[in-house]
This record gives structure tokens, C-alpha cells and sequence, in this order.
């Protein structure tokens, strides 16, 4: 798995909107309602940003593979490493 932390939850949404433009959704074909989580659902720090956690496979999709780099290098996007994560979000398991 690949963790991702977006510096506030507008970065979220305008990543979010961005990829249901994309995937055209909402989509009542495929009853798929957005992209990823909403960012009021999705997990937040205390720092109020925004948390992510995507499969290698997701992230070779080419919608997410040719925004990746660019949002990564703007660093309003950063991969944290899956301790980083579980620090933030124990599992209650």
C-alpha cells in the first residue's frame, strides 16, 4: 500500500474533483458516486490534512500516474510511510 497526506482538505477536494472530471463521475452506469473517499469522511490529522491510502495498482491508473509526480513535487501532496499513518491512525483491531 502507498499512504498520502494532502496539506489541507481544499487540496483534497480539487484532487478529488479532478479525478471524478476524469472518471466522469457520479456515474449511474456503475452506481460510483466520486473517485476517492470525500474528504469529510476520509482520515484527518489534527493539523487538518488529509489522509489517503491507495493500492500500487491505483496509482498506476494513468489519471493518477500522470498527476502523481506533479502534485508530489508542489508539496501540497507527500507519501508518508505506513508507520507514519498507523501513528496518526492505530488500528482498533
Amino acid at each position: 500500500m502507498r499512504y498520502f497526506r494532502a496539506a489541507t482538505i481544499d487540496v483534497y477536494e480539487a484532487i478529488r474533483a479532478d479525478l471524478d472530471g476524469v472518471w466522469q463521475y457520479p456515474s449511474p452506469a456503475t452506481k460510483t458516486s466520486t473517485a476517492i473517499t470525500p474528504g469529510t469522511e476520509a482520515p484527518t490529522d489534527a493539523a487538518g490534512r488529509v489522509y489517503l491510502v491507495a493500492s500500487p495498482a491505483e496509482c498506476e491508473y494513468p489519471a493518477i500516474a500522470e498527476r502523481l509526480p506533479t502534485l508530489l513535487a508542489s508539496g501540497m501532496v507527500q507519501e508518508v510511510t505506513a508507520a507514519e499513518f498507523a501513528a496518526q491512525f492505530p488500528s482498533p483491531f
